[in-house]
């Protein structure tokens, strides 16, 4: 009796000291389930046109697809300017003058959403011979205007913690997309039908998300103060910069590759690994997304269990993608052949090792929450920025020692530098503070 009654005490203690479910962390957890419930749902969505993709066009034709994306995904992180946090972290904190303040993000947003085509638009015609690969890099300008404003409009609803309305209509246009999609394709439509659909549709998304936020959640204007606007870029510039090097990370293996090696249809194949590995890897981000502004309101609190959120995403990512990457790499290969046809075997040997991957790309980013919370910016610009180097100069003889697999090996390692750096500042911080 007098053991168990140690026992019970020690349990009782242990219990004692762990973090209490308050308003904050059920907040995260019920806007973080749904934002994460919706990416799942239009993860399903993707994986459909995939598989569908796949199907119907060579692995070559796949890599001009990835390759597009990729480049215009850079292009977009170049009008990135920290908006995802800093829009969630003011109207999280203070909704006292939110209208101008929305008004002004939204046209720093277009200026330089326009400053990013014009970009992607030099890039495709000094690099690109005429051919198709220039024709698709023209082609998803019209993504890049849409796909920016409409993820300006989500991350308006993400911070008045109203997603429901905005993410039903994403939901919606992603079921018109895939649907119309594979019509096409089952009609005999080639890719450059898909690369028109997608670009139409995400502009249909954008512009139709800034009119939501004007019905639904406040009527703002575009007349606003030019030192609110360039303090707004001070503070942004330095998220935009961290922001545009972890793009880089993210998509410059695609565009690496391309300058890299001629095939490609070994871009197709490493593109398909990674497109499944960052689906699921968006649909955790989402769900962590959802606790910045819990995070900004715990902070100006000075809440004590505000140092045990990055260890313990660090911890749960780390254990899921380990778990994912073992079933990866056991049925990665024969699940490929059956759902995207024998010549994407090599993608589907990929897919382990990509999963192993998406879990260090999770690993650190609520120590990178916390650490843009306490407007600690400049440790994940040098973290994105030393990955960055790393992934350029490891890539080629990467890919000329192991060939796909070295991709692979060259983005790993990009990562484990950028993750390192990042949880290393915030761990000391912490001690710091203790």
């Amino acid at each position: 009796m007098a053991g168990g009654s140690l026992r019970s005490g020690a349990v009782r203690q242990f219990l004692g000291k762990l973090p209490a479910v308050g308003p904050g962390l059920r907040s995260i957890l019920r806007n973080g389930s749904f934002l994460m419930g919706v990416t799942l749902a239009e993860t399903v969505l993707r994986g459909i046109y995939v598989v569908a993709l796949a199907h119907f066009i060579t692995a070559t034709a796949y890599g001009l697809w990835a390759y597009g994306g990729a480049s215009y995904g850079l292009a977009m992180g170049l009008a990135a300017f920290g908006f995802e946090f800093l829009i969630a972290s003011r109207i999280g904190a203070n909704r006292t003058g939110a209208a101008s303040f929305m008004g002004m993000t939204l046209a720093l947003r277009l200026t330089l959403l326009a400053l990013a085509a014009g970009a992607l638009a030099i890039y495709a015609f000094t690099v690109e011979p005429p051919g198709p690969a220039r024709t698709i890099l023209l082609v998803l300008i019209p993504a890049l205007l849409g796909r920016g404003m409409a993820l300006w409009a989500r991350i308006c609803f993400l911070a008045y913690e109203r997603q429901g309305p905005y993410l039903l209509v994403s939901i919606t246009l992603r079921v018109l997309e895939v649907g119309i999609g594979v019509f096409w394709l089952l009609s005999g439509g080639g890719l450059m039908n898909i690369v028109f659909l997608h670009a139409s549709v995400w502009l249909i998304e954008g512009l139709a998300g800034v009119m939501m936020v004007r019905w639904l959640l406040t009527k703002f204007g575009f007349a606003f103060s030019l030192g609110e606007a360039f303090a707004y870029l001070r503070k942004g510039a330095v998220l935009g910069l961290g922001g545009a090097l972890g793009g880089w990370l993210i998509m410059g293996p695609l565009v690496l590759l391309r300058h890299v090696s001629a095939d490609l249809a070994l871009i197709g194949q490493v593109g398909l690994a990674l497109n499944v590995m960052m689906i699921l890897v968006a649909s955790a981000e989402s769900f962590m997304g959802a606790a910045v502004p819990v995070l900004s309101r715990s902070l100006v609190r000075g809440d004590p269990r505000l140092a045990s959120y990055g260890r313990l995403t660090a911890l749960a990512s780390l254990g899921a993608a380990a778990l994912a990457g073992v079933v990866g790499m056991v049925v990665g290969q024969p699940a490929a052949v059956f759902a995207f046809g024998p010549d994407f075997a090599t993608a589907g040997a990929l897919l382990g090792p990509c999963l192993f991957v998406g879990g260090i790309i999770l690993a650190p980013t609520g120590h990178a929450q916390i650490l843009v919370a306490r407007e600690r910016r400049w440790p994940g610009v040098w973290a994105s920025a030393t990955g960055s180097v790393v992934l350029v100069l490891a890539m080629a003889p990467a890919v000329g020692a192991w060939g796909a697999y070295g991709a692979v090996a060259a983005i790993a390692l990009a990562w484990t530098v950028r993750g390192v750096i990042v949880s290393g500042v915030a761990w000391r911080m912490e001690w710091a503070h203790d």
